[in-house]
This record gives C-alpha cells, structure tokens and sequence, in this order.
C-alpha cells in the first residue's frame, strides 16, 4: 500500500496557511462506516492544532485550527504503522513517506486611507493583510 496524492504538492510554495492538508492512499484503510479509533494518516512538523478525518476508506483530511503560520516549512510524515483493510502494510521503502511544503509569507494587500486622501488631523489607519496576524508581534514591530 502506498500513498498517491498529496494536498499540497510536495515542495509546493507560497500555500495558503488556511488550507486543508491531505492525503490519499491506493488501497482502503479504515472500513467503510467506522468513525471510533480511527488512526491519523500522517503527522506535521512543527506541530499544529487541528482536527483530522477520513473522507473515505483512503482519504485522510487535515484542517489547521488556527491556521497554520506564514513563511514556514511543514513537513509531513505519514504513519508508518498503518495498514490497509486487507492488511498490506504502508511501503516504506518504495515510495516517499515524508512530504514538505511552505506556507505564504505575510503580505500587506491595502492600506486605508489611500495615500491620495486627505488626512484629518487623527487619523484612522486600516491595514488589510493576506492572512491573519499576530496582534502582538503586529504592534511590536510596526512604526508609523
């Protein structure tokens, strides 16, 4: 048995730290219906809350709660211990185990008010990013 797709490509850049991480495998690993004790498909470094599923028989799921960081390499390992519903155990030696992909860096999508407006004298500013921030880090290194 082995894996024969992954979401996102190995390698892949620039990923929306939003995005659900997945993995599909080419024989069934849980049965059909069964919801109880169900192994995950894989493990991410650095580590990251989440909830994990199986959409099918082969399809494992991740989505990240929250969202993963921006500017990160992930790395995925599958687990080695699974096993397929007719007990082919996962092929450690002919295909990969491990994928990685990086996460968006941080990017300023606008600023409001736009730089041909005129200003009042207190003026509210309203930065709009790619992805969500971290207020305190935000505040630390922003200067005006």
């Amino acid at each position: 048995m082995r894996a024969i797709n992954f979401l996102p490509q190995p390698a892949s850049q620039d990923i929306d730290p939003k995005a659900a991480i997945a993995v599909t495998f080419n024989q069934p690993i849980v049965p059909l219906g069964s919801d109880t004790n169900l192994p995950e498909a894989f493990s991410l470094d650095p580590p990251v809350n989440g909830h994990g599923e199986w959409l099918s028989t082969s399809t494992y799921i991740f989505d990240p709660e929250p969202a993963l960081a921006g500017g990160v390499a992930y790395t995925d390992s599958l687990n080695t211990d699974l096993v397929s519903t007719t007990g082919a155990p996962l092929d450690i030696v002919g295909c990969s185990i491990a994928w990685s992909f990086e996460t968006a860096l941080p990017r300023l999508v606008s600023v409001e008010p736009s730089n041909e407006q005129t200003l009042s004298l207190d003026p509210t500013f309203i930065l709009n990013f790619n992805q969500a921030m971290d207020p305190t880090s935000f505040e630390s290194g922003f200067a005006l």
